[in-house]
């Protein structure tokens, strides 16, 4: 309802005053003020924050869930590492298991990863920092991109060609490695490895 001519709204009474009849009626409530229409708004904006809040933290769990690799830098493990020089055998293996086995995933992923050795004085230099050396090790070639969901153990870290790194906190001992290969299904044989034999 439009005020008549000559009228005054005054917002603390909310009432129109005519002036000339000296009468006055209520009015509608004007819309956007008032106490309980600003709590309106803060429970509305709170309520918009609590779903964005719950919408984002959706999204970095799924996409960690998805992306739940190693945490490189650069290819590299942050926490403490040994690094040894790859020999060429070692390059022979490492080369045989990206052609042989990585390139057939689909088809040999029922049979087990761990078909890297390190050489005897490795081994030494790795016992030296954790008190044991694994027989068999993982490799990841990090510096071509390689990052696999895990779980991860007893790995070897190809972060160049020339070198590798075994991060020292996934380090276990071969009857922990046993348990865990087992839990994974994995075959012990390995058709690219006729050769190998794990512990």
């Amino acid at each position: 309802m439009v005020p008549a001519e000559g009228s005054i709204c005054t917002s603390s009474t909310r009432r129109l005053t005519t002036r000339s009849s000296g009468r006055t009626r209520a009015s509608r409530p004007v819309q956007g003020t008032g106490r309980a229409t600003r709590r309106a708004a803060e429970r509305g904006r709170w309520a918009y924050m609590k779903t964005a809040a719950l919408v984002l933290v959706t999204f970095f769990l799924a996409r960690n869930a998805v992306a739940d690799g190693l945490p490189l830098k650069d290819g590299r493990y942050p926490g403490p590492v040994i690094v040894f020089t790859l020999t060429a055998t070692q390059k022979t293996v490492i080369e045989r298991y990206r052609t042989c086995q990585l390139e057939r995933f689909k088809t040999m992923n029922v049979y087990t990863p761990y078909i890297f050795r390190l050489t005897p004085a490795q081994a030494t230099a790795l016992a030296a920092r954790k008190g044991f050396s694994p027989t068999v090790f993982g490799v990841y070639e990090t510096y071509r991109g390689f990052n696999d969901a895990g779980p991860h153990w007893n790995l070897v870290l190809r972060f160049s060609p020339d070198e590798i790194e075994v991060p020292l906190d996934l380090v276990i001992s071969d009857k922990e490695a046993k348990a865990e290969h087992e839990e994974q299904g994995w075959e012990t044989s390995n058709p690219c490895f006729p050769e190998l034999t794990t512990p």
